[in-house]
């Protein structure tokens, strides 16, 4: 959607889509900002990477509805 392939990396927190992927049989989206010092006292976020993220947590749940655009 971006012009970007995504990338994968491993970080060693725990996240809750594992669970609704391997227990519920749902698709999940794992997905945050680009971010420095993350959960840090002074972390901080790229405002666009937020817009983006915004974008595709739309049109996934939007996809996984079953909706159309309109015509």
């Amino acid at each position: 959607m971006f012009g970007q392939h995504l990338q994968s990396f491993t970080t060693p927190g725990y996240l809750d889509g594992r669970l609704y992927t391997n227990y519920g049989s749902m698709p999940t989206l794992t997905y945050g900002p680009r971010s420095l010092d993350i959960h840090a006292f002074d972390e901080r976020v790229h405002i666009e990477s937020v817009r983006n993220i915004t974008k595709t947590a739309a049109l996934f749940t939007a996809e996984w509805c079953g909706l159309e655009p309109l015509k």
